[in-house]
């Protein structure tokens, strides 16, 4: 195995250092180099085409004075590792510490400068190099795309390095205190102490390593939380605020249908439907004029946290057609009841006018438009129930026979997980 020797070498008189180098590089396979005492420092290596070959090259690891051109190598006697002189943005330096950092070199399009210490994303490509803009927590698509923090001043339209694992210096951390955990912040380029609140995309950018006012240290680890689900980037999507809380944002949801059963309503003593044969294996009420039926009292409320009821609906067949030779109309009254908390009673009265066409033998009829209520204040253990009436149409002429109310339903519009959802099995 080849070894490194040093030997003490005496200039020769009127001999420079640069004339016995090259005669020595010419002749022998060794780098030869002098040092501040003018001694000579041989060691056993190759040279062929400008490569070298050696088992080894050993660094001044007491260097009193790093060398500062551009693709210098040393010895970084403060972190404890090999370290490399970049090609910086603005004319200041820029060293790697090899090992122990990683950056990536991109370009600013922000028509403007970024700043030391600013957190970016990556916005897009130019060539081969990728382009960075300030990134915020409010941007979700923005802030999940976040690589790093600039670890230099970068002009607009130049290329620049951002730290993607490792240490940024020379920063203002005064605020922080060692230990610190800091994610995207609300203000662009920003990074803070404060955990985003739902809504906002929860980005950790690192560890605050060293509070100072100037020679603050960061601790690059990006690490995005996807505390959040769904459609995120349309605004439909669930997640948990910092305290476990379950939140749906957006207009993430379906309908479900609350149902009565009109066979296991009460009949009145007076006005009363009769139960007639609506199929050949089934009965129904059929309803004349005038005609009611009172709904058993329901409690929908368990499942869901109800805000609203909507498209109250009901649907019916007429018993004989229409063959008339004009349009005939029928119509149905629903008085909605339903209990408050506070053990409050608030009832509504609605209606809905439809028609049967000249030769329809029979009507599946759909009562729409209705209008919301409000039931925020309705919660488990709130009943609710109905009263369903044929009164006398108003648009033309009165459909003469019965009418089988089938089935009255509501809408219920309930929160999902972040999206439409479909299963599919």
């Amino acid at each position: 195995m080849a070894k490194t020797t040093k030997k003490e070498f005496i200039l020769p008189s009127g001999e420079t250092k640069e004339e016995i180098t090259n005669f020595l590089l010419k002749y022998i396979d060794s780098i030869v180099e002098f040092d501040e005492n003018s001694k000579l420092i041989a060691k056993n290596i190759t040279i062929t085409d400008g490569a070298i070959t050696s088992d080894y090259v050993q660094l001044n690891t007491e260097l009193a004075t790093p060398p500062t051109d551009v693709g210098a190598i040393y010895w970084d006697d403060q972190d404890k590792t090999v370290t490399a002189n970049m090609e910086p943005s603005n004319g200041g330096g820029v060293k790697l510490q090899i090992g122990q950092e990683m950056y990536i070199r991109a370009t600013n399009k922000t028509g403007t400068t970024i700043s030391n210490g600013e957190v970016v994303f990556i916005s897009g490509a130019q060539g081969n190099r990728p382009t960075i803009d300030l990134a915020d927590s409010g941007s979700y698509e923005n802030a999940t795309r976040v690589i790093g923090v600039a670890t230099e001043d970068i002009g607009n339209n130049l290329f620049g390095y951002v730290t993607t694992e490792g240490l940024v210096r020379d920063l203002n951390t005064n605020d922080y205190t060692d230990g610190d955990c800091v994610f995207v912040g609300t203000v662009s380029g920003s990074f803070t102490t404060v955990t985003p609140t739902f809504g906002d995309a929860k980005v950790k950018v690192g560890i605050i390593t060293k509070a100072h006012p100037t020679d603050g240290w960061l601790k690059v680890c990006i690490s995005n939380d996807k505390y959040m689900f769904g459609a995120v980037d349309d605004g439909n999507y669930s997640g948990f605020e910092t305290d476990g809380t379950y939140v749906a944002l957006g207009d993430a949801t379906v309908y479900e249908d609350l149902q009565f059963s009109v066979s296991g309503g009460r009949v009145p003593a007076s006005n009363a439907p009769t139960f007639e044969t609506f199929t050949t294996n089934t009965k129904e009420y059929a309803f004349a004029v005038n005609d009611f039926i009172y709904l058993d009292a329901n409690e929908p409320f368990h499942a869901h946290k109800i805000n609203t009821l909507s498209d109250v609906h009901v649907h019916a067949t007429s018993k004989t057609g229409n063959s008339s030779g004009s349009s005939q109309y029928v119509n149905v009254e629903t008085t909605l009841a339903y209990v408050e908390n506070n053990g409050t009673w608030n009832e509504t009265v609605l209606s809905g006018e439809c028609e049967i066409p000249d030769g329809t033998s029979a009507l599946c009829m759909k009562i729409f438009d209705l209008g919301d209520f409000d039931l925020t204040n309705v919660g488990i253990g709130g009943l609710m129930k109905l009263t369903v009436k044929r009164i006398s149409a108003v648009s033309g002429a009165e459909y003469p026979d019965d009418l089988f109310i089938n089935q009255i339903g509501m809408h219920l519009e309930v929160d999902m997980l972040g999206s439409r959802e479909e299963y599919v099995k």
